[in-house]
This record gives structure tokens, sequence and C-alpha cells, in this order.
């Protein structure tokens, strides 16, 4: 999925990442973060929710992420994990665009407060 391509086929590849945001958002550690957030609330620093996320998603869920931007750059999942962490973040921001990053983006600030 490129910018510009049709709505169509951007649409296809963001229900193609749904099982893959389910199985973080379903994670117990996802979870446990949500919980943390509601039960400490203001006392948690951007620092602590970020190294709860970055835990939650991308060490303990990894597979789950990799398939999540495999359904958006039409890359594999072992392509993904083999390149460099740059090309990753571009392929993916060069896929989905600025506006559906920042969707996504305020998506998961809002399934954080859920």
């Amino acid at each position: 999925m490129n910018a510009g391509k049709p709505t169509g086929i951007a649409l296809d590849a963001m229900a193609a990442m749904l099982p893959h945001m389910e199985t973080i958002l379903r994670s117990d550690d996802y979870r446990a973060l949500k919980e943390r957030v509601q039960r400490e609330g203001a006392n948690l620093t951007v620092s602590d929710i970020m190294g709860d996320a970055f835990s939650a998603v991308a060490v303990k869920n990894r597979p789950a992420l990799y398939g999540i931007v495999a359904a958006v750059t039409g890359k594999t999942v072992e392509e993904i994990d083999a390149q460099p962490v740059e090309e990753t973040l571009e392929a993916f921001r060069g896929a989905m665009g600025s506006q559906v990053l920042d969707f996504f983006s305020f998506c998961a600030r809002l399934a954080v407060r859920l």
C-alpha cells in the first residue's frame, strides 16, 4: 500500500492489520498497561507509559507488530525482521502517509485510556 493508492487498497491493508492489532490489545501485557494507566493516571510519566508500551508491543508481541508492518508494506515478516529499522520505519511511513499515521497515533492514545 503506497501513498496515492486507491482507498480500497488502503482499507484492505488496514483490515489486514486488525487481527494483529487485536493480538496486541488483548495481550496480558497490554491489559496490564491499561490497568496501570487507569490506576496511577497522572502519577505516570510519559517515560513510564512508553517503557511499558514498548515492552508490551515491540518486545512481547513482536510477531503481531511485524504482522501490522507486513500488512501495510507488502513485505514478509522475515524481510521486516532482517532489514534495518530505518528502512522499516520509512517503508511504513511512506506506505501509510502522515494523516493515517496521525489517525493510528490517536487510536493508540485512545486505547491506552480505555
